[in-house]
Formats: structure tokens, C-alpha cells, sequence
């Protein structure tokens, strides 16, 4: 059974309005755009970054530098690969806000929601 394992977070507590979710496996640099996308808002609201790896052999140090010092980012992976509709299920169950943004990896927000 897979196990989904907690490598990052910067919790700060709050409960968030809006938790943008994104599901990945193996696209390491359109990861990073999304990833930025997601985390540079321009909005007074509440929100978290929720990523979730489905490769189990997903290391995060590549996205270090755009995670450090950011508020209420989340980084996943499973123990093992549970296919795409597994791993965007879980990364939904996930989500700690009502409202949620399911953002592709190879995907961009735009500055502000």
C-alpha cells in the first residue's frame, strides 16, 4: 500500500482560503514554473501550495531555491507510483482550504486570483 510522504513544509499555522494543488511526475522543470507561478501571488488572501510527486524517487533540492523562505508550501510524494488519477485524488485530499485550485505541472497562474 502506498504511503504518501511529507518531504517539505512551511506551515504557518492558518487555516487557508484557497490551497492550489499540484499534481506531478518527472517534469522537473516545468514543475519549477508552476511551482513559481503558484507561490508568486499578488493577493492579501490565504492561501497553500501543495505539491505532490507520484515518482517515489522525487527529490526536491531543484526547487529549494524557489521555496526557501515561503509561507505555507507543501511538498509530497508517494512511496510508490499510484497512476494519475490516484495521485491527483490524493493530492486534493490533501488540501486543508474549502476552496481549491488544481494547477497541471506544466502549467502557469497568473499573478493574481
Amino acid at each position: 500500500m502506498s504511503k504518501t510522504i511529507k518531504l517539505f513544509d512551511s506551515s504557518t499555522g492558518e487555516i487557508p482560503e484557497l490551497s492550489i494543488v499540484i499534481p506531478t511526475y518527472k517534469r522537473n522543470s516545468d514543475l519549477q514554473r508552476a511551482l513559481k507561478s503558484a507561490i508568486n501571488q499578488d493577493t492579501k488572501h490565504k492561501y497553500e501550495v501543495i505539491v505532490l510527486s507520484n515518482d517515489p524517487d522525487f527529490e526536491y533540492e531543484f526547487l529549494k531555491p524557489i521555496i526557501l523562505n515561503k509561507k505555507n508550501v507543501f511538498l509530497y510524494k508517494n512511496s510508490e507510483n499510484i497512476g494519475m488519477v490516484g495521485n491527483i485524488n490524493t493530492v486534493f485530499s490533501l488540501a486543508k482550504a474549502n476552496l481549491v485550485s488544481y494547477l497541471h505541472d506544466d502549467d502557469m497562474l497568473t499573478e493574481r486570483f
